[in-house]
């Protein structure tokens, strides 16, 4: 082992002696348990200031040491390597894996799992996977140093490594649900594997730390998928939420003062794959008595585009890229006047957290404290150069971004008045200031642009799905073959009135299935989900009532994707459903209403 690398029994990495290393995991290194678990294998240990726990200290690199037997680290690199042949075969894309030893200083678990984690047909690039390990799988009440489970990131699109943190930094810093985070160095079987960004887990624990007088109530991943009170729980308020646009309604639904300021903090960020923006990644946590929360996650892409996006739900530029589709909920919130003030008001905080005297030194601590890490990984997975690149950018985005939230309040205040297109309508209230045709209440035409600067372009239009109408009997559909995401599609339809088909009937079987052959389509979406329950596959909330085909004509051993594949796909030219991860690219169906 090299001496400058502490031993696994000594301390973490201080940033006082990089690692050197050059080989890669060996698969054929025997495990070597030598210790049974405990309650908690690390006690004793501590939390800091703010909660966290002391694997998530900010002075120091943790190091974590994996023994894997070979056919887990064949199996973990197979999964890696092929995720859609996998997935086309009807196989789990991240089963967890028994591991033979994990271990931190002078800890040791023997009855841990590892995974890969983070969405395949995205983020899964090599040479660096990213793993989840759990403590909990095999013993329900495993912990370690207080948690169940360790996520490990590597995102090839931010080769600062720094965006996760410091949002988090933010999120946490405004009194909002941000997870702990810091980086961690990982080994494999004796041999260095990396950096990763070391981040918290949303799960019953991270209740605790961020709601402590309420850690007991339902929370749903993105909003669907139950993460806890499995057996007791009930989805009825999930759903209630879901269709419900009135603001006084909400008001006894939802922690508004909360939820606005988790949306304006993801405006001020931005945050452009997070709720506000396009309903991704972030968790609602039903709070007993008072409300549904919102929890961020997966802030690596915070920090981001351009850093005078300029459009803001309701009224406002949506502060997020366009066109999107705003949730209903933000949307119905932020359209009364008290809304509309509670947002500015938070968006000023969150500004003020964000000034570059505070985010900038962060930047350069913390940049300085991996650097000599990032000089020495063996599994790097963007080019080294690139690091140095991105740092600079992000604190050059960080002034930038302080710079126009600043303009952007002394608009919204009245202090500045510019209209450069000239249609009454003030730049920060204008979704594009050099179009006349495009203001709030404008009218919206099939141009694919925002007319009516409400966050969607061409909602209602139709035609604008560029889709094929299918007729199938009574009921109406359109079907499309741009690819995109459940959510997506899921928005589109709702965007016209309609909802994410589902087969009613052998002959709406049969008209979806033949629309799919005679477009050279492999799969496309339909409307079922398991999200709120596994293996309960349920119509998506929508105008467009009715019941899904009974019985549903599974693939042969469909469906067998657990919690990782929530959404529902229809296969040509079979006619099968599958399911899948709501994540992938596929065409989609909409039903469209009965004629009145």
């Amino acid at each position: 082992m090299d001496a400058a690398l502490p031993p696994m029994g000594d301390a973490s990495l201080t940033g006082d002696g990089p690692p050197t290393a050059d080989a890669a995991p060996t698969p054929d290194a025997a495990p070597t348990p030598d210790a049974a678990p405990t309650p908690d294998a690390a006690a004793p240990w501590t939390r800091g200031p703010d909660g966290c726990s002391d694997l998530y200290a900010d002075d120091v690199v943790p190091v974590f040491e994996l023994t894997l037997a070979p056919e887990v680290w064949a199996a973990l690199s197979d999964e890696f390597a092929r995720p859609a042949e996998r997935d086309a075969a009807g196989l789990p894309l991240k089963p967890y894996h028994p591991v033979a030893a994990f271990r931190y200083q002078d800890q040791t678990v023997v009855d841990a799992r590892v995974r890969l984690r983070g969405n395949p047909f995205f983020s899964w690039r090599g040479p660096k996977m990213q793993l989840l390990v759990s403590f909990n799988e095999q013993d329900p009440s495993g912990r370690f140093h207080g948690l169940r489970k360790l996520a490990f990131d590597a995102p090839f699109y931010d080769p600062s490594m720094l965006h996760e943190r410091l949002a988090a930094h933010v999120l946490r810093g405004l009194g909002l649900p941000g997870p702990c985070v810091n980086h961690a160095w990982l080994r494999i079987n004796g041999a260095d594997y990396g950096l990763f960004v070391n981040k918290e887990h949303v799960d019953r624990e991270f209740l605790e730390r961020t709601f402590p007088a309420n850690p007991d109530g339902d929370l749903f991943k993105s909003g669907w998928e139950r993460k806890t009170n499995d057996a007791t729980g009930t989805n009825a308020r999930r759903d209630l939420l879901g269709q419900t646009t009135d603001p006084s309604a909400l008001a006894r639904l939802v922690d508004v003062p909360q939820a606005v300021r988790v949306w304006a903090a993801e405006g001020a960020l931005p945050h452009p794959d997070g709720f506000a923006c396009c309903q991704n990644n972030f968790y609602l946590y039903d709070q007993p008595g008072v409300g549904f929360a919102w929890i961020p996650y997966d802030l690596d892409y915070t920090f981001g585009g351009s850093p005078t996006f300029s459009e803001v739900p309701v009224d406002w530029p949506p502060l997020f890229p366009s066109p999107r589709w705003t949730p209903p909920v933000l949307r119905a919130v932020l359209s009364t006047p008290g809304g509309s003030l509670a947002f500015v008001d938070a968006f000023a905080r969150a500004a003020d957290a964000m000034a570059p005297t505070r985010l900038q030194p962060l930047i350069e601590r913390w940049d300085a404290q991996i650097q000599p890490l990032i000089d020495v990984d063996p599994n790097l997975h963007f080019e080294r150069p690139d690091h140095a690149t991105h740092v600079r950018a992000l604190a050059d985005f960080v002034a930038a971004r302080h710079a126009f939230a600043s303009r952007w309040l002394a608009c919204q205040r009245g202090e500045q008045s510019r209209d450069a297109d000239g249609d009454g309508t003030r730049w920060c209230l204008d979704c594009d200031d050099a179009d006349p045709l495009a203001r709030p209440g404008g009218v919206e035409v099939c141009d694919q642009r925002d007319n009516d600067c409400d966050g969607a372009a061409d909602e209602g239009q139709r035609a604008c799905l560029d889709c094929t109408e299918v007729a199938v009997g009574d009921a109406l559909f359109v079907a499309c073959p741009q690819a995109v995401s459940a959510a997506q599609a899921n928005a589109r339809c709702v965007g016209v009135g309609g909802a994410l088909a589902t087969p009613r009937s052998d002959a709406e079987q049969r008209g979806l299935r033949d629309w799919a052959v005679a477009a050279g389509v492999g799969s496309a979406w339909l409307g079922l989900s398991d999200a709120g329950r596994e293996g309960e596959f349920v119509e998506r909330a929508s105008e467009v009532g009715g019941g899904a085909l009974v019985p549903p004509p599974w693939s042969p051993g469909q469906p067998n994707g657990g919690d990782e594949e929530n959404c529902v796909a229809l296969e040509a030219p079979t006619g099968a459903w599958s399911d899948v991860d709501c994540g992938r690219l596929l065409p989609f169906m909409c039903r469209l209403p009965a004629s009145p």
